[in-house]
C-alpha cells in the first residue's frame, strides 16, 4: 500500500512517503510492479523498525526503575563495606591489646 508520509498520531513515528518513492521510480523509468514492490518495502522496514513516542515512554521508565533499584543496591552494598570495616577494625585492637598483654 503507497501512503503519503504524514503522522496521523502524535504517539506513531512519521512514516516515509511511499508514494513519493513509487513515483521517483516511475519517472526513472522502473516498471510498476518494481517501483510499487521498492515503495512497499520501504514503508514495511519504517513499521516494523521505528520506534514511537510510547516505545521511548516505556524504555525511559524502565530505566528510571533500573537506576532506582541501581542506586539502592549500591546504598546497601556500601552499609555492608562499612560494616566489615568496622568490625576488622574491632578485631584489629582486640589482637593488639591480646599481643600487648601477651608480651607484658
Amino acid at each position: 500500500m503507497l501512503t503519503r508520509g504524514k503522522s496521523t498520531s502524535h504517539t506513531e513515528p512519521e512514516m516515509p512517503d511511499t508514494y513519493q518513492i513509487y513515483r521517483r521510480l516511475k519517472r526513472a523509468r522502473a516498471s510498476d510492479a518494481i517501483s510499487r514492490e521498492i515503495a512497499t518495502i520501504f514503508g514495511q522496514m519504517a513499521e516494523e523498525r521505528l520506534a514511537t513516542r510510547q516505545d521511548i515512554r516505556e524504555i525511559n521508565l524502565s530505566i528510571a526503575i533500573l537506576d532506582k533499584d541501581l542506586k539502592a543496591e549500591i546504598a546497601t552494598s556500601r552499609a555492608e563495606t562499612l560494616r566489615w570495616i568496622l568490625a576488622m577494625m574491632i578485631a584489629q585492637t582486640g589482637l593488639l591489646f591480646a599481643a600487648i598483654k601477651a608480651l607484658t
